[in-house]
């Protein structure tokens, strides 16, 4: 059962278009930004402006979720693991993953808006 996330992350990789793993480069990669979209010197100023700040939320986010895995890696590794505490850390981690993930979103899509109509069209060419 461990390798299951894994497999699963590795079938959304590979059926996902090529558009949307461009996209999904477009978080922190600013020398790909720069290359495949001809970023202009203010555009790319913008880009680090919200790429430092979502990458400090993104740290902080990170810090929080590996208090609560590595405290549910310990429960499971004892003798007898406490299940309702495991629950517990888990229902407490969550909202962390969760935050997460719409951050990415958010991030993408402020970079996105930044980008002008013609450049736009570069995401969605396959």
């Amino acid at each position: 059962m461990p390798f299951r996330p894994f497999f699963l992350s590795l079938i959304i990789f590979i059926y996902l278009p090529p558009y949307l793993l461009e996209a999904k480069a477009l978080s922190m990669n600013t020398d790909f930004l720069k290359k495949t979209f001809n970023l202009s010197p203010q555009q790319l100023s913008s880009v680090k402006k919200i790429n430092r700040k979502y990458k400090k939320r993104f740290d902080d986010n990170r810090v929080r979720l590996s208090f609560y895995t590595m405290q549910i890696k310990q429960l499971e590794a004892s003798d007898t693991p406490d299940l309702a505490r495991i629950r517990l850390l888990l229902d407490e981690r969550s909202p962390i993953k969760n935050t997460i993930y719409i951050d990415r979103i958010k991030h993408r899509l402020a970079i996105q808006q930044l980008l002008t109509p013609q450049q736009r069209l570069l995401l969605e060419t396959p």
